[in-house]
C-alpha cells in the first residue's frame, strides 16, 4: 500500500506540510476501505511507527495528525492492531520512565498521557484481555510517573489532573475500573506509584470511598516498593510519591510505615536512604514521640564517610528538625549527636575524619531549626556552657572551628537574652594570640547574629577588640579574609552606636575612614570580586545601616558594591538585598527618589562598565555564559524591585524614575540578556499593574521621553534600542516624532559631498598610503649622492666613476629586493605630508560616515521594531534615503536600511523575489565599481536587461494575484517607485519596459478605494507618479506608450484630486516648460482634472499657476494652446499688476518653448488689462536688453508696436 509506504518512509523527519499531506492520504485511505488487505507484518509496521513518533511530533497540529490517525486505525482494525500499538507505547514509555528529568522527557510524557487517553476511549467498549489491560495501565502509569519526576509537584499534579479528568469525562466507569485493577496487581511497578499519587490528588474531595482504597494500595506499594526494597529505586521514582506520603496519619505510620523504615535503616541504609528526607518532609504529623529513635538510625548513615549517603542522611536531619515540636526532644537529639562528636556514644564508632565531624555539626545546627516554641533559653546557654564553648577552644583546625561557630550562631539566632559567659566567650575567641583573620570572622558573625537591640549595648566594652580588628582590614586591605573581618566589625560597631548615642562619640576614625575615598577598603575592585557569599550578605546589612547614619558624606562607592554584589550572587543572598532595597525606598520618605535614583545609576554605572569587567573574566565561555546568565536574572530582578518598592510613590516621582529607568533598561537589553521589554515590564509594576496610568504616563511625558532618547547629536546604543521600543509600543504617539528626527540629521548633502577617493582613504588603515603614485614621485626625488666624485681623477674619469656608482645600486638592489627603500630626510618629508593630507581627509570623512552610521542605525531600528506599523511612513523613508545612495560613504547604510524593508513590502513572500527587486532598483541607481564591491556576487549574475524584464513581467503576475486576494498595498508601490524611476531613464530603456510599468500602476489604481485604508488615495506617492509618468512620456518615442503616460496622469489626478497638495500642483507647472509637446498635453490636461485646485491658499503658487496657464494659451503646439485656452476661464484666474513682471523671466527663458510663448502672451496681457504698464515694461525690457544683452532688439521691436 502505498500511503504506508510513504508514511513510514516520510512521517519521521520531513516538513510539516509533507507530514500533513502523508498522513492525510492515510487516513483517507482508511476511511475509503482502501486498506483491507493489510497484513499483520504491515500493522505491525504501522503500529511500531507511530509509537516512535511520540517524541518527534510536539506541536499541536502534529498531536491532533497522530491523534487522529489513532482513532481511525483502532476504528478499522480493532483486535488485530489494538495489542501492537499498546506494544509499540510500552516501549516507548519504558524508555523515558528511567532517564534522567529534563523537559523533553516531561513534553514526551504528557504527549503520551494524551495518545494513551486516545487509545482508551478508543477501545472503550471492547473487550480486551486482562493482561493487555494491566499493560495499558501501567504504560499510563510510566508517563504519569515522568510528568510528576519532571515537574513541580503542585505543577505535575495539576497537569495530571487535567488529563485524568479529560480521559473520566469520556470514559465514567474508568476509575472505579483503574482502582479494581491496581487492587488485582500482585506486584507493582514503581510507575504505579506515580498514578496512584495522581488519583488520591484527583479523589481527594471529589470521592473519599476510592480516596481510602487508593490510599491503602499507595501506602503499601510504597512501603514494600522504596522503603522494603532490596535494591535502590531508580532516581525518578522518588518524586512522584510526594501525595502518597502526604496521605500517611500517625496510626498508619506507627503499624506500617515506620517498622519497614526501622528494619531498612539498620540493615540497608545505603538503598533507601534517599527516600528518608522526602518521606520524613511530607509527612502532616509531629514527629517528637520517635525523634530519638529516628535520630540512632539516621546517626550510622551520617559517618559513613560515603558522600552521597552522608548528604541524604544530613537532609534527614534537616527535616526531622521541622517535625519536631517539642523542645526537650530536639535538645536530647543535640547532645545526643554531642556524645557522637565527642566519641563517648558507644553505640557509634568513634569519629576519625574531619568530614565525620562537620556532618554531626551540621546536623546539630539544622536542629535550632525546630518549630518547637519551648526550648528555654537556659537550656540553650547550658548547651553552650557544656558543648560548643569546650570543643570550640580546644579545636585547632581553623575548618572546624568556622564550621562549629557557624552552627552556634544558628542556636545563638534563637536567644533573646545573653549572659556575661557568651560575651566573655567571643572576648576571648577575638583576641587568641593564634586566632586567625578566618576565624575571627567566624566569631564576629555569630556575634552579628547574636546581639539584638538592647543587647548590643553589652558588647561597649569590647570596643578596643573590635576597633583592633577594623583596623587590621585598614592596614592589610589587600587580604580579602582581613577585609571581612574589619567588614564584620564595622557593621557590629555600627549597629551599637544606633542603640547608644554616646557609643557614636568613640567612632570618629571610622567614620573617617569611611569618607575618605582613598581608605575605603569596601568599594576597591578586589573587594567586589573577592568576597564570599557570607561576606555579601554582610555588606547588605553594612549598606542598609549606613543610610541609617548621619555621618556619610557620598554614598555613590558603597551603592556601586551593593550593586555588583546584587548581581553576582546567587539568588538565596541577593533576596536579602531586595528586601533592604524595599525598606530603604519605604522607609527613608524624605529621599526616597533619591535613593531609587542612586540605585538606578549604579545600575547604569555597572552596565557602563560591563564589556570591560567582562573582558577581564575568565576566558572559559561556558563560565562566562553561567555569569552573563547570573548578572542578567539579577539585573533584571533587581530593576523590577525597585519598580515594587516604588508603587505607593506619588506620580511626579514615579514619572522621574520611569524616564531615567528607559535607557538603563534598554543599555541592560544590549549588553545582558535581559527582556527587551523589560521596561515595559518596570512600567506595569511602577503603576500597580493599572493600565489607564500606564496609558496616561504616555500621554503625558511624549515630550520628555522623545527628549532623553535624542539628546546626544551622535545617539547612544541603548538611546537607539530606547526610540525602537517606544515605537513598537505606541507607534501612533512617538513614530511620528522619530522619523522627523531623524530625516533632520539625515544630512544626504553632506554625504554626497564625500567623493569616492576621500572614502577609499577613509577605509585606508591610518598610517598607510592610499595614493601610491605619490610613492613613486618621491623615490624619483632622489638627491644625488656625488660627494665623493671628483670632475678630476688620476685614475678614473667622472663619467667611469657615476658608472660604478650606478652598478653599486643595482647590485645593492637586487640583494634587498623586499626591504623597503631608504628614503633621504627630504623625501621623509614629503611622504610625511602626503600622510598628513590623507589624514585630514580621513579624519573628515570618518566623522560624516559615523554620523551617516548613527542616524541610518536609528531608522533600521525603528523599521524593526514596528514591521506592518511602518508602511504608512514607508513611502516617505524612502524619499529619503533613495538620494544617499550615490554617496559612497552611505552606500552601504542606505542600501542595507532599504533592503530591511522587503519583509515588510513583500509579506506574503516567501521567496528571494522582493530582494531581487530592491537589489535592482539599487543597481540602476548606483556607481557599477560601487555596485561590485558592496553587492553580494549573487545579486549581479544576471545581464542588467534579461533582469529588469524579468522581474517586471513576475511584478506584474505577483501585483495581479494579490489583488486578486485583496493582498494589495499601496506600499509596495511606495518601495518600487525608485526601481521605475531608474528603468525609465536606464539609457537602454524600452516601450515594453515603459508599458509594464504602467500596466503595473494601473494595477494599482483599479484598487485604490476611500473606504480601504491600506489603499486610500490619500497614500499614493503622488509627486513622484506625476514626475514618473511625464518622465515616460518624455523619454517614449511611441505614441502608445506616450497617450498611455498622458492617460495614468490624468487618471492620478482625478484619483486624488483632492488630495493634491501645493508641490504636486508645481511639479506640473515646472514641467509645463517642457521641450516636449506631449508632455506639455499631459500637464495641462491633468490640470484640467484639477480645476478646482487651482485656487490655493498661497499667493504666490496661485500667481503663478495663472502666468504658466496663460502664457500655455500662445503655446506653438496648437492642441495645447486649445486646451489651455479652454481650461483658462474655467480657473476663474487672472494676474494682478504687481504679477505681471514676472513675465520677464520667462521672456528671458533658455528654453525657446517658454520665451516663444511668453512673447506672444505679455503684449496681449498689457494690452487688454494693463495698458497703463507697458512704459514701465518696455524700460525694464531695455535694461535687459543693455546690461545683459538677454532680449534680442526685435523682441523690443515687437513690444514697441
Amino acid at each position: 500500500m502505498e500511503s504506508l509506504k510513504n508514511f513510514v518512509r516520510y512521517s519521521w523527519y520531513s516538513s510539516p506540510k509533507v507530514r500533513t499531506n502523508i498522513i492525510n492520504d492515510l487516513i483517507e485511505s482508511f476511511k475509503t476501505n482502501q486498506a483491507d488487505d493489510l497484513s499483520d507484518p504491515a500493522l505491525k509496521v504501522l503500529a511500531h511507527t507511530i509509537g516512535q513518533l511520540i517524541p518527534l511530533y510536539t506541536t499541536t497540529e502534529s498531536r491532533i495528525l497522530l491523534s487522529t490517525l489513532l482513532d481511525e486505525v483502532i476504528r478499522k482494525y480493532k483486535e488485530r492492531i489494538l495489542k501492537l500499538i499498546i506494544n509499540a507505547f510500552d516501549v516507548q514509555s519504558r524508555a523515558i520512565c528511567k532517564v534522567h528529568p529534563h523537559r523533553n522527557a516531561r513534553f514526551q510524557a504528557d504527549y503520551g498521557l494524551i495518545y494513551m487517553s486516545k487509545i482508551i476511549v478508543a477501545i472503550n467498549g471492547i473487550t480486551i484481555e486482562e493482561e493487555t489491560d494491566k499493560l495499558i495501565l501501567l504504560i499510563f502509569s510510566r508517563f504519569t510517573s515522568t510528568l510528576l519526576a519532571d515537574s513541580s509537584t503542585s505543577f505535575g499534579l495539576k497537569l495530571a489532573n487535567k488529563r485524568l479528568n479529560s480521559l473520566f469525562k469520556q470514559v465514567p466507569t474508568l476509575a472505579e475500573h483503574w482502582v479494581t485493577l491496581l487492587k488485582s496487581i500482585s506486584e507493582h511497578d514503581l510507575a504505579h506509584l506515580g498514578l496512584i499519587s495522581s488519583l488520591l490528588y484527583r479523589f481527594k474531595t471529589k470521592e473519599p470511598t476510592l480516596y481510602e482504597q487508593v490510599k491503602s494500595i499507595g501506602i503499601d506499594s510504597y512501603s514494600k516498593l522504596i522503603l522494603g526494597t532490596r535494591t535502590k529505586p531508580y532516581e525518578t521514582a522518588l518524586k512522584p510519591c510526594n501525595e502518597i506520603l502526604s496521605s500517611i496519619d500517625i496510626e498508619t505510620f506507627k503499624t506500617k510505615v515506620y517498622p519497614i523504615l526501622n528494619r531498612s535503616l539498620l540493615r540497608n541504609p545505603e538503598i533507601i536512604i534517599e527516600a528518608v528526607p522526602s518521606l520524613l518532609s511530607n509527612l502532616q504529623f509531629d514527629l517528637s514521640y520517635t525523634a530519638n529513635e529516628l535520630a540512632k538510625l539516621l546517626a550510622p548513615p551520617l559517618i559513613s564517610k560515603t558522600e552521597s549517603l552522608e548528604a541524604s542522611a544530613l537532609a534527614s536531619f534537616r527535616a526531622l528538625a521541622r517535625q519536631i515540636s517539642n523542645g526537650e526532644t530536639a535538645i536530647s537529639i543535640v547532645q545526643y549527636l554531642f556524645n557522637i562528636l565527642n566519641g563517648t556514644e558507644s553505640s557509634v564508632n568513634k569519629l576519625s575524619v574531619i568530614s565525620q565531624r562537620e556532618n554531626v555539626l551540621s546536623a546539630i545546627g539544622t536542629l535550632s531549626r525546630s518549630p518547637s516554641t519551648n526550648i528555654a533559653q537556659d537550656d540553650i546557654l547550658k548547651l553552650f556552657e557544656k558543648y560548643f564553648y569546650p570543643i570550640i577552644q580546644q579545636e585547632v583546625h581553623e575548618g572546624l572551628i568556622c564550621h562549629m561557630l557557624q552552627q552556634m550562631s544558628s542556636w545563638c539566632s534563637r536567644l533573646t537574652n545573653v549572659n556575661q559567659t557568651l560575651t566573655d566567650f567571643f572576648k576571648k575567641g577575638l583576641e587568641q594570640k593564634n586566632s586567625t583573620a578566618i576565624t575571627r570572622a567566624a566569631y564576629l558573625q555569630c556575634m552579628l547574629v547574636t546581639y539584638k537591640e538592647d543587647s548590643l549595648t553589652s558588647l561597649i566594652p569590647l570596643h578596643s577588640t573590635l576597633m583592633a580588628s577594623y583596623e587590621r582590614g585598614l592596614n592589610q586591605s589587600t587580604l580579602i579574609n582581613c577585609v571581612h573581618e574589619a567588614l564584620l566589625a564595622a557593621l557590629i560597631m555600627i549597629n551599637i552606636a544606633q542603640m547608644s548615642s554616646s557609643y557614636d562619640s568613640k567612632l570618629t576614625s571610622l567614620w573617617s575612614s569611611l569618607n575618605d575615598s582613598k581608605r575605603q577598603i569596601f568599594t576597591t575592585d578586589k573587594f567586589q570580586r573577592e568576597i564570599n557569599p557570607a561576606g555579601a550578605r554582610t555588606f547588605f546589612q553594612f549598606y542598609e545601616q549606613l543610610h541609617g547614619t548621619l555621618h556619610i558624606q557620598e554614598m555613590i562607592p558603597y551603592t556601586r558594591t551593593f550593586i555588583y554584589l546584587i548581581l553576582h550572587s546567587s539568588y538565596e543572598i541577593r533576596k536579602q538585598a531586595y528586601d533592604i532595597i524595599r525598606r530603604l525606598v519605604n522607609n527613608l520618605r524624605s529621599s526616597e527618589t533619591d535613593i531609587s535614583l542612586a540605585l538606578l545609576n549604579g545600575l547604569n554605572s555597572y552596565l557602563d562598565h560591563f564589556p570591560i569587567s567582562n573582558e577581564s573574566s575568565t576566558t572559559d565561555e561556558t563560565n562566562q555564559q553561567i555569569k552573563l546568565t547570573t548578572v542578567s536574572k539579577s539585573f533584571e530582578e533587581t530593576i523590577l524591585c525597585l519598580a515594587k518598592s516604588m508603587r505607593m510613590q506619588d506620580e511626579n516621582t514615579k514619572q522621574i524614575l520611569s524616564i531615567r529607568a528607559l535607557l538603563v533598561c534598554c543599555l541592560s537589553s544590549i549588553l545582558l540578556l535581559t527582556d527587551e521589554k523589560l521596561w515595559l515590564k518596570f512600567l506595569y509594576l511602577i503603576f500597580d499593574k493599572q493600565y489607564k496610568e500606564i496609558e496616561n504616563y504616555f500621554n503625558n511625558n511624549i515630550n520628555s521621553l522623545v527628549q532623553i532618547c535624542t539628546t546626544n547629536q551622535r545617539l547612544t546604543k541603548d538611546q537607539i534600542s530606547a526610540i525602537g521600543l517606544l515605537c513598537s509600543t505606541k507607534p501612533n504617539l512617538f513614530l511620528k516624532s522619530f522619523l522627523q528626527i531623524a530625516y533632520q540629521r539625515l544630512e544626504v548633502d553632506r554625504y554626497l559631498l564625500v567623493d569616492k577617493r576621500s572614502y577609499e582613504i577613509m577605509k585606508t588603515p591610518s598610517g598607510q598610503l592610499y595614493d601610491k603614485s605619490v610613492m613613486e614621485t618621491i623615490l624619483k626625488h632622489e638627491v644625488k649622492e656625488t660627494g665623493n666624485i671628483k670632475r678630476e681623477s688620476k685614475n678614473y674619469s667622472y663619467k667611469e666613476q657615476m658608472a660604478a656608482r650606478e652598478l653599486e645600486k643595482e647590485i645593492a638592489a637586487k640583494q634587498k629586493k623586499t626591504a623597503e627603500p631608504q628614503l633621504t630626510k627630504k623625501q621623509q618629508e614629503m611622504l610625511q605630508h602626503q600622510l598628513d593630507q590623507e589624514q585630514t581627509i580621513r579624519d573628515s570623512v570618518k566623522k560624516i560616515d559615523e554620523d551617516a552610521k548613527n542616524v541610518f542605525e536609528v531608522l533600521i531600528n525603528i523599521v524593526k521594531s514596528t514591521q506592518e506599523q511602518f508602511i504608512p511612513y514607508l513611502g516617505e523613508l524612502v524619499s529619503h534615503i533613495w538620494p544617499a545612495l550615490q554617496s559612497p560613504v552611505a552606500f552601504s547604510y542606505a542600501k542595507d536600511l532599504y533592503i530591511t524593508l522587503v519583509p515588510i513590502v513583500f509579506m506574503n513572500d516567501k521567496d528571494t523575489f522582493g530582494y531581487a527587486i530592491a537589489y535592482l532598483a539599487v543597481r540602476l541607481n548606483c556607481d557599477p565599481s560601487t555596485i561590485h564591491q558592496q553587492i553580494d556576487k549573487r545579486w549581479l549574475q544576471e545581464n542588467l536587461s534579461s533582469a529588469v524584464e524579468r522581474l517586471l513581467q513576475r511584478l506584474y503576475d505577483n501585483t495581479q494575484q494579490a489583488k486578486t486576494f485583496n493582498q494589495l498595498s499601496i506600499a509596495r508601490l511606495d518601495y518600487c517607485l525608485p526601481l521605475f524611476k531608474n528603468i525609465v531613464s536606464h539609457p537602454k530603456s524600452t516601450n515594453e519596459w515603459a508599458t509594464s510599468i504602467l500596466n503595473i500602476c494601473r494595477e494599482y489604481f483599479s484598487s485604490v478605494s476611500t473606504s480601504d485604508p491600506d489603499n486610500h488615495p490619500s497614500l499614493l506617492p503622488r509627486r513622484d507618479l506625476i514626475r514618473l509618468f511625464l518622465d515616460i512620456n518624455a523619454v517614449s518615442k511611441s505614441v502608445q506608450v506616450q497617450n498611455d503616460a498622458s492617460e495614468m496622469l490624468e487618471k492620478l489626478c482625478e484619483l486624488c484630486c483632492t488630495y493634491e497638495s501645493d508641490d504636486d500642483i508645481r511639479v506640473l507647472l515646472e514641467n509645463l516648460q517642457s521641450p516636449i509637446p506631449s508632455v506639455r498635453e499631459s500637464c495641462i490636461l491633468s490640470l484640467k482634472k484639477l480645476v478646482n485646485q487651482l485656487h490655493t491658499s498661497h499667493p504666490i503658487l496661485e500667481a503663478d499657476i495663472a502666468r504658466r496657464l496663460l502664457i500655455t494659451c500662445e503655446d506653438s503646439e496648437e492642441h495645447v494652446k486649445n486646451i489651455a485656452i479652454e481650461l483658462w476661464p474655467q480657473t476663474k484666474l487672472s494676474i494682478k499688476s504687481e504679477n505681471v513682471k514676472d513675465f520677464l523671466k520667462d521672456i528671458v527663458h533658455r528654453n525657446y518653448f517658454v520665451r516663444e510663448p511668453a512673447t506672444h502672451a505679455l503684449p496681449k496681457l498689457l494690452e487688454n488689462t494693463y495698458p497703463q504698464l507697458v512704459p514701465f515694461i518696455l524700460s525694464d525690457l531695455f535694461d535687459i536688453y543693455t546690461k545683459n544683452n538677454k532680449v534680442s532688439y526685435n523682441d523690443v521691436c515687437v513690444y514697441m508696436k
